[in-house]
């Protein structure tokens, strides 16, 4: 705890000279920032579902093939 009240002091200094509209603008940024943190999109694997076609599908012992010849 006591390093963040130190880091927390060092801030302060670099911003306590600066005008109230200035430190309005920080406290709306960093509201804002704290917001958008708490509202991350959960991404489901079947959204993509049907994303990759092939114009030829393979069955697994071509595929199999392909890859052993190329490496």
């Amino acid at each position: 705890m006591e390093l963040s009240v130190s880091n927390v002091d060092r801030y302060w200094n670099l911003l306590k000279d600066l005008s109230n509209e200035m430190k309005l603008d920080l406290i709306a940024r960093l509201s804002n920032s704290m917001r958008k943190e708490n509202k991350k999109d959960h991404v489901s694997a079947s959204r993509f579902y049907g994303v990759w076609k092939d114009d030829d599908s393979m069955d697994a012992d071509r595929l199999a093939a392909d890859v052993s010849r190329c490496c």
